[in-house]
């Protein structure tokens, strides 16, 4: 008697696949039903896009600051 009886690789991609298959919206109603429409698809990458620029404004005021208190230092 074996303790674990494993499945091959074919079977357990087999059963994922249908695991995402069952998760997925819109299921039934074909692949576009599924997606953003175009208005919210545009409104999150605009949010996104906000949320990258903020963090780089930040990262750049940072480093600016850095080099200014090592230059106060070394005089």
């Amino acid at each position: 008697m074996r303790p674990f009886e494993r499945k091959s690789s074919v079977p357990v991609i087999g059963s994922a696949a249908k695991a995402v298959k069952g998760a997925l919206p819109g299921r039934g109603k074909g692949l576009k039903a599924a997606l953003l429409d175009k208005d919210k698809a545009v409104k999150a990458g605009l949010a996104a896009g906000g949320v990258t620029a903020l963090t780089a404004a930040s990262a750049a005021i940072s480093s600016i600051r850095r080099r200014q208190e090592e230059a106060s230092d070394d005089s």
